[in-house]
């Protein structure tokens, strides 16, 4: 076989999109097929790359005629990695427990899992019901911006979970197309006199970025017109007394340096501001942001508050990114 109609056949037509099938097991045969009828019927390009230790034989035949091209084994894969085009995104269905543990790390030992990894886009992971998946390991692939779902014991009802996986790729495309218009800068506007003693940005603040990128926005680090700017730093300040003299610390955000102009301003205050407070600085396009020590997040607007809790089966920080997108597109919620 011809490695290029892999690589991709879609460069300069109208198809909607790439779509990357993992299969971790020959068990996952099944599902495969129905993911791929799916999307290539809904007009994808679908790719499928197997797992090391699983053998492509005849029973993947009518995964190659659905996908009009052969799937690749983990190996060559491997030898055309830096070749082969992004994807808009990927299912990994029964990939084994020791790739999901190397998810985390950003890469992989076994080929096909490492070019979801890299090149997959929006990601899910379709799980057998026998993987040992430990709270810590669910918490580290969903940091990691990997969606998991559990399959049937039966493979051949799977078609309502795919079907949802479908709708959450299809709305997550057209918000990606509709918010990709809209600049998200992430700012620490901290006081030059503090500096040292903010020391490093707080690691909350890449859980941040990544949940922006997967709901569908391009947040950068600096630049000025923003449509949205988050301001992070959430104190000390320069007290009022202590400016051009002694350093005095005020955790007051009314001292808080000034922000560049923006359409709407998020800005995160540290935990020890009450909540009147909050509620007096929530004015216009200003919202303030409360990090709370369990890892709930409030918001302040000038209309009322609302809190995304930290939960096993919700990301506080990606309910906060939608929550920005609803704000941006005037209400439009997905």
């Amino acid at each position: 076989m011809l490695p290029g109609p892999w690589l991709s056949k879609s460069r300069g037509n109208n198809l909607p999109g790439r779509v990357l099938l993992v299969l971790g097991s020959g068990s996952a045969l099944t599902a495969g097929l129905q993911a791929a009828v799916l999307f290539t019927n809904a007009g994808f390009e679908v790719r499928v790359g197997v797992y090391a230790d699983v053998e492509i034989d005849e029973s993947f035949a009518a995964l190659t005629a659905v996908c009009g091209v052969e799937p690749l084994s983990s190996q060559a894969v491997s030898s055309m990695i830096s070749r082969i085009d992004s994807f808009q995104a990927s299912l990994g269905i029964g990939i084994p427990v020791r790739s999901l543990q190397e998810m985390t790390f950003g890469a992989s030992g076994d080929a096909a899992v490492d070019l979801m990894i890299r090149k997959g886009g929006l990601k899910y992971l379709l799980l057998s019901a026998d993987v040992p998946l430990t709270e810590h390991l669910a918490s580290e692939l969903r940091n990691s911006c990997f969606d998991y779902r559990w399959l049937p014991d039966n493979p051949f009802s799977a078609g309502a979970l795919l079907d949802k996986v479908f709708s959450d790729i299809m709305g997550y495309l057209a918000r990606e197309k509709e918010l990709s218009r809209f600049k998200v800068v992430i700012s620490r506007n901290i006081p030059v006199e503090l500096a040292n003693l903010a020391g490093r940005y707080p690691c909350w603040i890449d859980d941040l970025k990544i949940s922006l990128e997967h709901s569908g926005f391009k947040p950068v680090f600096e630049g000025e017109g923003a449509d949205l700017l988050i301001e992070t730093y959430e104190g000390p300040y320069l007290g009022k007394i202590g400016r051009g003299k002694k350093i005095e610390l005020s955790f007051d955000p009314s001292d808080a340096p000034p922000t560049p102009v923006s359409g709407l301003t998020a800005k995160f205050i540290g935990v020890g501001v009450v909540d009147k407070r909050c509620e007096e600085l929530a004015v216009n396009n200003t919202m303030i942001v409360k990090l709370l020590p369990e890892g709930h997040i409030v918001v302040y607007e000038s209309d009322g508050r609302r809190m995304f809790p930290k939960l096993a089966t919700d990301d506080p920080f990606l309910k906060l990114a939608e929550f920005f997108a609803e704000r941006l597109l005037g209400g439009v919620i997905f």
